[in-house]
């Protein structure tokens, strides 16, 4: 992270938060339904830090980072302002007064973000938003519409505007398909459904979003490390529906199936760099939710495909939680 503070950081993580819940699958032993949670521990933490003013000299604590003045001094440059009433004056906060009025983004703290990323190649989604943000929030500052409603309509256009690489999309090639859809066939399709399903029910658990808030919280890159356990999960679940025979009538729920759970391990994945590329990393917390979202559509339509077809599972079947 070369150009956005931690502070920014934290602000992006909390939008993100308060954004939506997380999906999980809740009580997959029995009913197999999806169920929206929010991480409310989260709002709260990354909120409240988000709104920090330790100085109170009208700057969020990652606003003083931006302005490069000091969070624990309320007038940096000791001309008799406080940092935040200039910035609102337009005026410098690191330069004494009276002659400290900033004009244009080349006499602010944000020229040399500017400066630098467009000098570099490869940039990542955290030097992309480093630079977009420093133009932005200098124009909202500048042209006195900083409000905290702009600001975080500003952010949350930002975010959603990031771009990360795609990820792998499976298709009927990688799928092993079967010819046959009879009755008994699709009922031993949904068994090992079920029972592969039980198996790594662990993964409906939800950790990974609590590790990442914990990580950032403590801000200790090495609690990122039990995301990769999970990862791998996802991977071994993943090559074991793969390597289910598919009966052809089951193909798209099948790959529905798959692709969400796809989804979510790349986005575990990408949510490893939250500390060397903090926004690619909240940008796969968003790909996160998208991908539970997907999991509760496919959820629900290989219900009702065995429905449809008039599949119903006994009690001590792997397959009951497919029942309606």
């Amino acid at each position: 992270m070369k150009n956005i503070p931690k502070k920014f950081v934290v602000l992006i993580f909390a939008a993100l938060v308060l954004g939506g819940g997380f999906f999980v699958l809740k009580d997959m032993g029995r009913t197999g339904t999806f169920d929206r949670q929010a991480d409310t521990s989260a709002t709260s933490l990354f909120a409240d830090e988000a709104q920090k003013d330790a100085d109170g000299d009208g700057l969020k604590d990652w606003e003083e980072v931006l302005w490069k003045t000091d969070p624990a001094k309320a007038d940096t440059d000791g001309d008799g302002t406080p940092d935040g009433e200039e910035v609102r004056e337009k005026r410098s906060p690191t330069k004494a007064g009276p002659d400290d009025h900033i004009t244009s983004i080349a006499e602010s703290p944000f020229a040399n973000v500017i400066t630098q990323n467009e000098a570099e190649k490869n940039l990542t989604l955290t030097d992309i938003f480093a630079r977009d943000f420093a133009i932005g929030f200098f124009s909202l500052e500048q042209s006195g519409r900083l409000t905290d409603a702009n600001r975080d309509k500003f952010i949350t256009g930002l975010v959603a505007g990031l771009e990360k690489p795609p990820g792998k999309e499976y298709a009927v090639a990688d799928l092993v398909i079967s010819q046959k859809s009879d009755a008994e066939t699709l009922r031993q399709y949904g068994n090992t459904l079920g029972a592969i399903a039980a198996r790594y029910r662990r993964l409906a658990e939800n950790k990974e979003a609590g590790i990442v808030n914990e990580a950032v919280k403590k801000d200790n890159a090495a609690m990122l490390e039990a995301l990769k356990p999970i990862v791998a999960d996802y991977d071994a679940f993943i090559a074991e529906y793969l390597g289910v025979p598919v009966p052809i009538s089951a193909y798209e729920v099948h790959l529905e199936i798959v692709n969400a759970n796809a989804a979510a391990r790349d986005a575990i994945a990408g949510m490893e760099e939250i500390f060397t590329d903090p926004f690619r990393g909240t940008a796969e917390i968003a790909a996160y939710k998208k991908a539970g979202a997907k999991g509760g559509v496919a959820l629900r339509d290989i219900v009702n495909f065995f429905s449809q077809n008039g599949v119903v599972f006994e009690k001590n079947e792997p397959g009951n939680i497919f029942n309606k």
